[in-house]
């Protein structure tokens, strides 16, 4: 696991607890609807930021990172491999 803790993210304002280094909500985006995913906050204080976070669903939506850095573990990616849309 690349996270030392967990990760709270929201997507459309359901959040989501997250921990590892790939995530992927439970929450289905309808084709056409858009989305918005945010940080919320992280077990172990990092600061993170999300990048491609906002968009409109018009397939499975693979591209949004979530970039969270401390002072003491570095850089961690989640790479989200499947917000779907149907």
């Amino acid at each position: 696991m690349n996270n030392p803790g967990e990760v709270i993210l929201s997507l459309n304002g359901i959040e989501q607890t997250f921990s590892g280094s790939d995530f992927t909500f439970e929450q289905k985006i309808a084709i056409g609807n858009p989305y918005l995913v945010q940080f919320i906050s992280s077990s172990t204080g990092q600061t993170c930021e999300v990048m491609n976070g906002i968009g409109t669903a018009n397939a499975d939506i693979d591209n949004v990172e979530v970039i969270c850095s401390s002072s003491l573990s570095g850089v961690i990616r989640f790479v989200d491999e499947s917000v779907t849309g149907n």
